[in-house]
């Protein structure tokens, strides 16, 4: 499982080397953010539609990044909680998307307000022509039974149902963990089980955190030391 660490701006010289990147179109807007992965394009870009970040997705403007920093992968547009909206407006932006751009790869975000409707979202999108499906947080913690890690527990619920979909539907793609606030917890659970996993957590030392705001310098190397924790993770 490779792990993408998702810095705040002022802070993307941290991943300098870092082979993949998750990019959010809500921040597109600011000059030093989009000019960090112009000078990225020799690594594999995955631009995310800012769907969490700004409660819907924004898409009107990704063809203009995708051919501007020549990114490798889009998420398609989803719609929080809402399996019926988020497969109305996934399924016409991949079809849309692979006669536009054959070589770019589309992840389809999977949601449900239940597992009744996340299990739909599966076998739905399964049918359909995406290069990689993503469990996200915020739909994960719907299914929670329990307080204490919830989100990890609740999202390895929906994991497991999509790989058993997997099996009896005999189509596999690769799985992509989005947003992880747990990663001490996820990373050693579904290492073997995803392709890739993003985690803002390393800079989460930081309480009044925000990927647009400044981050302090005194709590940089601290952050630093939880990213080389992390990738310590993958090695065990």
């Amino acid at each position: 499982m490779e792990l993408i660490i998702t810095p705040p701006i002022d802070c993307l010289h941290t991943v300098e080397d870092q082979p993949s990147y998750l990019l959010l179109m809500h921040l597109m807007k600011y000059e030093q953010y989009w000019k960090f992965f112009e000078n990225k394009k020799n690594r594999y870009l995955i631009l995310d539609n800012s769907a969490f970040e700004c409660g819907e997705p924004q898409v009107d403007e990704m063809e203009k990044w995708i051919e501007k920093l020549e990114v490798d992968e889009v998420v398609a547009p989803d719609v929080l909680y809402d399996a019926k909206e988020t497969y109305l407006r996934s399924k016409p932006f991949l079809e849309r998307f692979k006669r536009a751009y054959p070589h770019i790869k589309v992840m389809g975000v999977i949601q449900g307000k239940n597992m009744k409707e996340t299990r739909e979202c599966i076998r739905r999108f399964l049918d359909l022509d995406f290069d990689v499906l993503a469990v996200p947080k915020w739909g994960a913690k719907k299914f929670a039974r329990v307080p204490i890690f919830a989100e990890s527990l609740s999202r390895y619920r929906v994991l497991m149902e999509l790989l058993e979909y997997m099996d009896k539907y005999k189509r596999h793609v690769p799985i992509h963990i989005l947003g992880v606030n747990d990663p001490e917890i996820e990373i050693p659970a579904f290492k073997t089980l995803a392709r890739s996993i993003d985690t803002t957590w390393p800079f989460k030392v930081y309480k009044n955190f925000s990927l647009e705001k400044r981050f302090p310098k005194g709590l940089l190397s601290l952050a630093q030391s939880r990213i080389e924790y992390l990738k310590s993770l993958l090695k065990v």
